[in-house]
């Protein structure tokens, strides 16, 4: 089988030749990989029939994964809003300005992670609510069915698309534009404000919703929605979250659509409010230390028929001794042997990454038997 087949043989809740792995690969690693395999320093994990043009779809082949690419089906459009990014060296600067007022966010560049991490963020505070809601207000989604099939025909047999559509406006501002901190003083000490920019920016995610429900030939919608204990109680799920999350859900399903949304870390607490709620399935369920839910606790609430990708915690790629890893591996693979709908999967590979540890997953999919 292909690994296009096989990811879509366990969506459909069907066996493959063996267990579907799809994993989330950092740009790092990508790059590092893609330039040691084309000097012929680096030999693939697995064969290659041939090579993917996708730089990421590769960089999945050559350590022997599933890719599961990400494709946003429209362009993004704004009117008078300008966008700028100056590179300080250290750090990045980026603004954004309508004729409202501009805002601005710092991030601080990580090299030994190869990773950025922003500390001060654009939405610091109910005076940015109107710039924001420029912002918003000034957007169009504009459908771009066109790209999404020439990648999709690129893509061929490496794997599958998934669509990205925008996560709920809470989520957003926890992971791109307020800062989970600092959101938490905005939600207690600004709710009537909050929740009227947040009702701005709902509708327009609605707009990107229907254009992916739309978007022909493929099958499942991925928003990055990262819901988590630590990023938001039940509580708080119930009342910034829920409504708009059900609603976006709803669209998507009702195109016949798949909906799998990518959420990672603490989801024990969670599990019980997402197992009400539209949805297909979760990427990339991670356990402890990272997270705090195995994928057999997530199949015991969910049940047996949502797809179910994740198992592994990421950090275990660089932490753990080769023969721990198998083990940890090999025994998750075991206790989810008997389930169709189950595809491998984690939180991004980072650079510091054992080679010996991503061989290890790269050999067990392929050993332990399905079934």
């Amino acid at each position: 089988m292909t690994s296009r087949e096989r990811l879509e043989a366990a969506l459909r809740g069907e066996f493959a030749d063996r267990r579907g792995w799809a994993p989330e690969i950092n740009d790092g690693v990508t790059r590092r990989n893609l330039e040691a395999w084309r000097a012929g320093k680096m030999e693939p994990l697995a064969p290659i029939d041939a090579p993917n043009e996708i730089d990421y779809a590769l960089s999945n082949q050559i350590i022997g994964g599933d890719c599961l690419l990400r494709v946003t089906p429209y362009r993004t459009e704004y009117d008078d809003v300008e966008f700028e990014m100056i590179d300080e060296g250290a750090e990045i600067v980026n603004t954004v300005e309508t004729p409202k007022g501009k805002l601005y966010s710092r991030t601080r560049k990580q090299p030994e992670s190869a990773t950025n991490f922003t500390y001060e963020w654009f939405v610091k505070g109910p005076d940015d609510y109107r710039i924001w809601q420029d912002v918003v207000e000034r957007t169009t989604f504009v459908p771009a069915y066109d790209r999404v099939a020439e990648i999709d025909r690129k893509l061929a047999g490496a794997g599958i698309i998934s669509l990205e559509t925008p996560c709920t406006p809470y989520m957003d501002f926890v992971m791109w534009h307020a800062g989970v901190e600092p959101l938490m003083y905005q939600v207690f000490d600004h709710e009537r404000e909050l929740m009227d920019l947040f009702e701005v920016m709902h509708r327009k995610n609605l707009e990107a919703c229907r254009i992916a429900a739309a978007c022909p030939d493929i099958t499942m919608v991925r928003p990055i929605e990262d819901t988590s204990q630590h990023l938001s109680s039940p509580a708080l799920f119930e009342k910034w979250i829920r409504r708009h999350f059900t609603e976006m859900g709803d669209i998507i399903k009702a195109a016949g659509k798949l909906y799998v949304p990518h959420m990672c870390g603490h989801l024990a607490d969670m599990l019980p409010i997402i197992r009400d709620m539209p949805i297909d399935g979760i990427e990339a369920i991670t356990p402890p230390p990272t997270g705090n839910s195995p994928v057999t606790l997530a199949r015991k609430v969910l049940g047996p028929e949502r797809v179910l990708i994740g198992g592994i915690d990421p950090t275990r790629y660089a932490l753990s001794a080769p023969d721990a890893f198998e083990r940890t591996v090999r025994e998750l693979l075991e206790e989810m042997k008997d389930d169709p709908r189950f595809i491998l999967g984690h939180e991004e590979i980072q650079i510091t990454a054992k080679p010996e540890n991503i061989a290890t997953v790269s050999r067990l999919v392929r050993e332990m038997p399905l079934g």
